[in-house]
């Protein structure tokens, strides 16, 4: 099993900045983009927290083809949207004991 995390970078200063409603729309935006980017490389959500994703996938391929495409969804509304930069991701693998 593979689990990616993600983090929206600079979406404090973006609640400050353009005000919770409309920062929290497009935060909301953003979750489904990161959404879409795990459903089609075979992921699932298994938790969010504030900005913040954690998703799990079967292959650490599968993990790694959905961290690029989340950033490839993610650059043209975090860089024209108040500001926001583009995401930080970061992925780790987690093995399975042998038996």
């Amino acid at each position: 099993m593979t689990v990616l995390f993600t983090d929206l970078k600079g979406s404090t200063a973006l609640y400050e900045r353009i005000g919770d409603l409309k920062a929290f729309s497009l935060v909301h935006q953003h979750f489904d983009r990161l959404s879409a980017a795990v459903q089609a490389n075979t992921g699932a959500i298994v938790k969010t927290i504030g900005d913040a994703v954690m998703a799990a996938f079967q292959h650490p391929i599968d993990a790694v083809r959905a961290a690029v495409a989340m950033q490839q969804r993610s650059r043209p509304s975090t860089t024209s949207t108040a500001g926001t930069r583009s995401c930080s991701r970061s992925a780790s693998t987690v093995d399975r004991p042998s038996r």
